[in-house]
């Protein structure tokens, strides 16, 4: 166990993938967008290999994007950094003042995503129906 950890060591940061989107409500967030996602994109396409393609492309799409907009989801907190157990991008020397999000930013961020994917999944289903509609007129 590394030192300064305070008795417990994690193999992955907390705000980083895989960690992030397996655990709390992203993680049922993530499946409703693939669900609505997938049948908008079945609907559209017809054939099941090429749209299972478009909807994990459309879902991975989304999920990159929001691992790049997580950082500034919730504001920083700033301080002399310890060096072993903050997420950095680049080389820090023990004197560095840096803004980092602590373990205790974990929740705050994962309601914002969870408020986002359900929302773009919403969007999916609305346009599947308006789709089915259409097509059975």
């Amino acid at each position: 166990m590394p030192a300064g950890n305070a008795g417990h060591w994690y193999p992955f940061q907390w705000n980083r993938l895989p960690v992030y989107q397996v655990i709390g409500p992203a993680a049922v967030s993530y499946a409703l967008l693939g669900i609505a996602v997938g049948t908008m994109a079945g609907l559209l396409i017809g054939r099941t290999v090429p749209a299972m393609a478009a909807a994990v492309a459309v879902v991975g799409t989304v999920t990159a994007a929001l691992v790049l907009l997580r950082p500034s989801q919730w504001a920083a907190v700033g301080g002399r950094s310890r060096g072993e157990d903050r997420d950095f991008s680049g080389p820090v020397d023990r004197t560095t003042v840096v803004s980092y999000h602590p373990e205790s930013h974990f929740w705050p961020p994962q309601l914002v995503e969870s408020a986002i994917v359900p929302a773009l999944a919403a969007a999916a289903i609305v346009a599947a129906f308006a789709l089915l509609r259409r097509r059975h007129r």
